[in-house]
């Protein structure tokens, strides 16, 4: 398995790029973030962060280390852009490690950096998270991620979105799940007052 992790400049986190670190994997090789990661948000490389990642993040140098951590056969390469813009074109999947806190339950403590969310008035920053996120955890991966969260009904508005601040007070890392909790209640009881034919017209019978 190979993993590859660019570690991003202070100078562009929260400003050009919302990580501070991004983990990437091919498809083939996704399994290994189950096993370096207890929370983590993996997704598809979005075009977005893709292009966030050449325009800002071109690596100064890059060092293969492998399962023997053999450093003097590590040496740091240089890469050039070209080389940089072939490697980010290639089909990737992305994780983002979560730290979480615990109080009643566990919230998330890192999503995006905390520049990336003190946007300036004006200025619009475009969400790095692809609509195939999913949440990693101990027990189980769950998508969409904000399933989990007490305002679900409200993202789905339009109202917030994955990654803001917001989820850093509500969003549970798997202890909660609302949505399933709101397949799983039953259907009400018919209303025995209530003639037929309007039972089965409130229906849409």
């Amino acid at each position: 398995m190979e993993v590859y992790t660019l570690k991003i400049n202070k100078k562009f986190v929260g400003k050009s790029v919302p990580f501070d670190r991004v983990y990437l994997a091919s498809y083939d090789d996704v399994a290994a973030y189950d096993e370096l990661f207890r929370y983590a948000l993996v997704m598809p490389l979005t075009p977005e962060l893709s292009n966030m990642l050449k325009m800002a993040a071109k690596p100064d140098v890059f060092i293969d280390r492998p399962f023997d951590r053999n450093d003097d056969e590590s040496a740091g390469q240089a890469v050039s852009a070209t080389e940089w813009e072939e490697f980010l074109n290639k089909e990737w999947v992305v994780a983002i490690p979560i730290l979480s806190k615990y109080a009643k339950q566990a919230l998330p403590r890192y999503l995006t950096s905390p520049g990336w969310q003190n946007t300036r008035r004006g200025v619009v920053k475009q969400n790095p998270f692809s609509e195939y996120t999913y949440l990693q955890t101990p027990e189980r991966k769950i998508r969409p991620v904000c399933a989990l969260c007490p305002r679900y009904m409200l993202q789905q508005e339009g109202q917030c979105s994955l990654g803001q601040r917001i989820c850093y007070e509500t969003l549970p890392l798997g202890f909660s799940d609302y949505y399933t909790e709101g397949l799983a209640v039953p259907e009400a009881n018919n209303n025995i007052n209530e003639p037929e034919e309007e039972r089965l017209t409130n229906a849409g019978v």
